[in-house]
């Protein structure tokens, strides 16, 4: 729910029911047998089964949470560096939490599904997607636009970066029969992110490789105006998709960038530069940062992951009410991982303004930003998938009114204890 905060009176006091672990089935997309949360009845009160206990880490009007507290960034490898490839999940294999971000992800990008750019398509990987994700209950899969086929390209593909960078097509009636037909067979299917990290480079307002780099703070980056180019093409694709098919409301989220303070004013000036021409930043549902090297204890803080400064810039343009959300996450390298760090981070990014965490479905063994502490084996930790992602997940559409340090052990040490209202 973007930014805002609302308080909820319902006339009476909240009473906190449990404190341990309970089997708990939420309706809609989620359900999972976890330390959960606890509350009974319409607007009941609840907390996550973490002993009360430690300072305050919250307290005050009601914090809405949205549908998708936690999603995962799929990505076809171990690391963003490469590593061992990994494909969809064996079957039976779940994963509870409330949405997917398709990027780089095993076979699903648009030149594994249209590889001769004639109008053919290829659904065998993503109706393997589609079963897992049925399995999981997984209702919501944002799918990011990457990996043009040969024959759409307008610029050879950088053999650096290959297919996790998006370029311009050279069509684009290709690009809107290609997303027609994705979203046509998949439902689930509900937000198109136009590119991945429009730049990486850490000097100044130097765009990706499809984009062209250019000198820092240039009033307009060569590359810049194709990039608008195509976020011109998908809403009207959006637009267009919408009116013929009434209820489905798809939305778009507009580039995203790598997380960190300056970035987050770089891009800042790349919205204004955009809605200067063409007036159109209103229509983009979503806005992201990936908050990469923090985790709760400083992802909150200003001159650090950017998620303050992205957030106060777009309510200073009146786009407070669209969604924020930390799209790529991992922790920083050579860190240990636990479920506690992984689902603080959550709710300390919730209390700041974003609608959620995508962590990387496969981080890499601790070398890297993408670290999740894993070791390029299964494809979650049994206790960190369960303890702190589905956990986290189970916050979908409360409000948080109270947060705690707590005084949890065994699978809760070091878990904050979160309290407010069931939805």
């Amino acid at each position: 729910m973007g930014f805002v905060r609302s308080a909820h009176s319902y006339g009476r006091a909240p009473t906190l029911i449990s404190s341990g672990p309970v089997t708990l089935a939420l309706t809609g997309t989620f359900a999972t047998t976890a330390t959960g949360i606890v509350g009974i009845g319409s607007q009941a009160a609840f907390n996550n089964g973490v002993p009360d206990g430690g300072a305050t880490i919250y307290s005050g009007p009601g914090i809405q949470v949205g549908p998708r507290p936690v999603g995962m960034h799929w990505t076809q490898f171990t690391s963003s560096y490469g590593g061992v490839e990994k494909g969809p999940v064996v079957p039976g294999d779940t994963l509870f939490v409330n949405s997917f971000r398709v990027f780089g992800s095993y076979k699903l990008g648009w030149k594994y599904v249209e590889p001769n750019a004639n109008g053919v398509y290829d659904w065998t990987e993503w109706d393997k997607a589609e079963a897992f994700w049925a399995a999981s209950n997984i209702g919501f899969v944002q799918f990011n636009l990457y990996a043009v086929p040969a024959g759409y390209r307008s610029q050879p593909e950088n053999g650096s970066t290959g297919e996790w960078s998006m370029q311009l097509p050279n069509n684009q009636t290709a690009l809107r029969n290609f997303l027609t037909a994705l979203c046509n067979r998949y439902s689930r299917v509900k937000m198109i992110e136009v590119a991945n990290e429009v730049w990486t480079d850490n000097n100044g307002i130097a765009y990706g490789v499809y984009w062209v780099s250019s000198a820092p703070n240039t009033p307009a980056p060569a590359g810049e105006a194709s990039l608008f180019t195509l976020m011109n093409w998908v809403l009207d694709w959006r637009n267009t998709f919408n009116a013929a098919n009434p209820g489905r409301n798809m939305k778009v989220q507009a580039p995203s960038i790598p997380g960190t303070n300056f970035h987050a004013g770089f891009m800042l000036q790349v919205l204004d530069r955009y809605q200067a021409l063409h007036g159109r930043l209103a229509e983009f549902d979503s806005f992201s940062i990936h908050c990469y090297n923090t985790d709760f204890t400083n992802v909150h803080l200003t001159n650090g992951s950017g998620l303050p400064e992205y957030r106060d810039g777009l309510i200073a343009r009146g786009l407070g009410s669209k969604e924020l959300r930390d799209g790529e996450r991992g922790f920083p390298a050579n860190t240990t991982v636990s479920p506690a760090r992984a689902y603080n981070t959550v709710v300390r990014e919730l209390l700041n303004g974003a609608s959620g965490v995508d962590y990387f479905y496969y981080g890499s063994p601790g070398a890297d930003e993408t670290n999740l502490g894993l070791n390029f084996g299964p494809y979650l930790d049994t206790s960190l998938r369960i303890n702190g992602y589905e956990h986290a997940a189970q916050l979908k559409n409360c409000t948080i009114t109270r947060v705690t340090e707590g005084a949890g052990t065994g699978v809760n040490a070091g878990k904050w204890r979160v309290e407010g209202f069931l939805p």
